[in-house]
């Protein structure tokens, strides 16, 4: 996680427009408990570049035998979002099942 951290911080400040970065970021930080931050990248990833919302196609989740389309940028910042507003004890930020699940995947650019 550092090492990828180090890098995403690195490719933001050379170019900060690169949504992807952002998104990344974000993700790692979601993974890490940082949600706050993971938010904040999320937004910035999405208003750098809106398409960037659309996620894996179904040809990759066809390739990998996923038949669910897995939430995107946008649900999952609502979704932290929404989790934030309520008192600490009553969130449900993780749920590990469902988390080890989840797949890597990359974005054209």
């Amino acid at each position: 996680n550092e090492d990828a951290m180090s890098t995403l911080n690195r490719l933001i400040e050379v170019k900060p427009d690169f949504a992807i970065a952002f998104a990344d970021r974000g993700i790692l930080y979601d993974k890490m408990g940082k949600y706050e931050l993971a938010l904040k990248d999320y937004k910035q990833a999405i208003r750098l570049d809106p398409e960037i919302n659309e996620g894996p196609g179904f040809l990759w989740r066809f390739m990998r035998n996923i038949s669910e389309k897995p939430p995107n940028i946008i649900q999952r910042a609502y979704y932290i979002q929404e989790e934030l507003k309520k008192p600490p004890e009553e969130r449900l930020l993780k749920v590990k099942e469902i988390d080890e699940k989840q797949r890597m995947y990359k974005t054209k650019q």
